[in-house]
């Protein structure tokens, strides 16, 4: 069984509210990213208490490849069992949910509650492959 996974990715920025000022942009024909060689696919749903943390499993893949985390709140995390924590963050003051989105080599996920006094919840999705 193969897993396929596919992304777009375009960005854009502007000066104001009403996109008269286009700061960057990425054209919108971009190709879609289409993979279809993993064989290995895990997610789950978390609940961390405050200011607790936890390592997210990454199931019965050996040699993961991305990674998608939305959480309720503001988290950090630790990719690949470096020292360097991510902050992520709602886009805006009224979005509640956070999102974190890697292509790339996942070998440990840790996940930090920076909040002291509510619990975080979220849900994750992690593809690759098995070594063997």
């Amino acid at each position: 069984m193969a897993i396929f996974i596919k992304r777009t990715t375009n960005a854009r920025i502007y000066e104001a509210a009403d996109e008269k000022d286009c700061l960057f942009a990425k054209p919108d024909n971009r190709a879609v990213v289409s993979i279809s060689t993993l064989q290995r696919y895990t997610s789950g749903k978390f609940s961390i208490a405050a200011s607790g943390s936890e390592s997210l499993a990454l199931g019965d893949i050996d040699s993961a490849r991305g990674i998608y985390i939305e959480f309720d709140a503001a988290a950090q995390i630790q990719l690949n069992g470096g020292a360097d924590t991510l902050d992520v963050q709602p886009e805006t003051s009224a979005q509640s949910s956070a999102v974190f989105f890697w292509t790339g080599p996942v070998t440990s996920v840790d996940v930090i509650n920076p909040s002291a006094t509510a619990v975080l919840t979220g849900t994750y999705a992690v593809w690759g492959d098995a070594t063997s």
